[in-house]
């Protein structure tokens, strides 16, 4: 649905950056921050127009691979103004860009971490926000997007072959340890890029105690938290228990988001996507000789293991 305003009287005065993985929770925490009186919220204003014109529906990718990322970059900085397709599922509160004389917070929700080079260019905050690899595989899963080669299509080829020359077998592996491997790949890839400035979240960490850790965060990055944000977090916490893997919602059960549920009978997926998670990540450290943490383990407290 089309929206009617104009953005040339916005005043942009920083601008923040919440950037995951496809199926995190980012759009929960975006229309969450992009709530606040003081701020603009943009719901990925660089992938719906790039994927809308290409009709593709790879999100995560390095836009060099492409022919025209001169025109991926276009909307980067066209979205750092504030100027994105006036569409309803980019502008969640189009009435406060009707009325922002006064210096607002831009909110900027994003799925591509691969571009987290192109956002801090211009010295922007970055909100790096992870989810656990099997919750992410287990939602790509639910969605039939259970491609047979999940590398080919996002990285350079020079990076493409440094991949295989570390994990050989890589394009020949089933689809739960690619997922694995690709996202411990980008973790690993992001968290070497981020600068000292960018706070690290796991979404999980956010769903135990909502209120208490989006306080903590408003009071991070300068937005105020009141009654109305504490009112909307408590209204998205409010789901039913048995809303479906990989369905799209703002709302969620608190009873249950906290967890990573893995069935017993699908434990050999949990296992491939945890050892291949693990493997990309130790790969990328031995490459680039870094010492980068993975924010998950095989077993954690995280697991919540059903019939």
């Amino acid at each position: 649905m089309s929206l009617l305003f104009s953005n040339k009287n916005i005043n942009i005065e920083r601008t923040i950056i919440v950037i995951s993985f496809p199926r995190s929770g980012s759009s929960w925490i975006g229309s969450i921050l992009g709530a606040a009186d003081e701020t603009l919220y943009l719901r990925e204003p660089v992938t719906t127009p790039y994927l809308l014109e290409k009709r593709v529906r790879v999100s995560v990718f390095d836009p060099e691979i492409t022919t025209d990322h001169n025109q991926y970059y276009c909307h980067i900085n066209k979205a750092l103004k504030g100027n994105a397709p006036k569409l309803s599922s980019i502008y969640a509160y189009p009435k406060k860009w009707k009325k922002s004389n006064k210096g607002k917070t831009l909110i900027i929700k994003e799925v591509n971490p691969l571009v987290i080079n192109e956002f801090q260019k211009t010295e922007n905050k970055i909100i790096y926000l992870l989810r656990h690899p099997y919750s992410i595989a287990k939602s790509y899963s639910a969605l039939h997007w259970k491609k047979t080669d999940l590398f080919t299509s996002k990285f350079q080829m020079s990076e493409l072959q440094l991949i295989q020359t570390l994990c050989p077998t890589i394009l020949n592996e089933n689809f739960y340890f690619q997922m694995g491997y690709l996202q411990g790949w980008i973790e690993a890839k992001s968290k070497v890029t981020l600068d000292l400035q960018s706070i690290i979240i796991r979404y999980e960490d956010l769903c135990k105690a909502p209120q208490n850790s989006f306080e903590q965060l408003f009071k991070q990055l300068n937005i105020h938290y009141n009654e109305t944000i504490k009112n909307k977090i408590s209204q998205s916490l409010s789901a039913d228990s048995n809303t479906a893997v990989g369905e799209f919602s703002l709302q969620r059960n608190k009873e249950s988001v906290a967890y990573v549920k893995v069935k017993k009978a699908d434990e050999d997926n949990y296992i491939e996507v945890m050892k291949a998670y693990s493997q990309a990540i130790a790969d990328n450290n031995k490459q680039n000789n870094t010492e980068i943490t993975s924010a998950y383990m095989v077993n954690c407290s995280l697991i919540k293991w059903i019939d």
